[in-house]
């Protein structure tokens, strides 16, 4: 009622367009981050890479990204949940459900990611991971 079916649909089609973009950044960081799966409107699955591991040593690869969100969590970054793929894959999600959303506050949530994943690197349980 406060908003009407128009301007409720530009805001899905806004927040659709939003997902199709954090996508791209997750794609243009490819040696960093995976996209996991995509859904047609606004979910986004991914994982961040851990450098000299492989997809066999997935304990630490979920481990790593439990961190992550954890630690994303803890410093009010974003809100982003979980999911998990094929009984052993966690997938960090990201759904786009707020009107207020700009690109900016994607590109600064990925940025921040990324300075988080760095930073966990850099600590004991996952520097030696070779």
């Amino acid at each position: 009622k406060t908003y009407g079916l128009e301007t409720l649909g530009r805001i899905i089609e806004q927040n659709i367009d939003q997902t199709k973009y954090f996508v791209s950044l997750i794609q243009k960081h490819s040696d960093e981050l995976e996209l996991l799966s995509t859904g047609s409107l606004n979910i986004v699955c991914f994982r961040y890479i851990v450098p000299h591991s492989n997809n066999l040593e997935s304990e630490i690869m979920n481990k790593f990204n439990k961190q992550l969100l954890v630690t994303i969590q803890e410093r009010g970054i974003a809100v982003i949940s979980t999911f998990i793929i094929d009984s052993n894959i966690f997938a960090l999600r990201m759904c786009i459900t707020n009107h207020r959303t700009k690109r900016s506050d994607l590109d600064t949530f990925l940025e921040q990611l990324l300075v988080i994943a760095h930073e966990l690197l850099m600590t004991p349980e996952f520097f030696n991971n070779k």
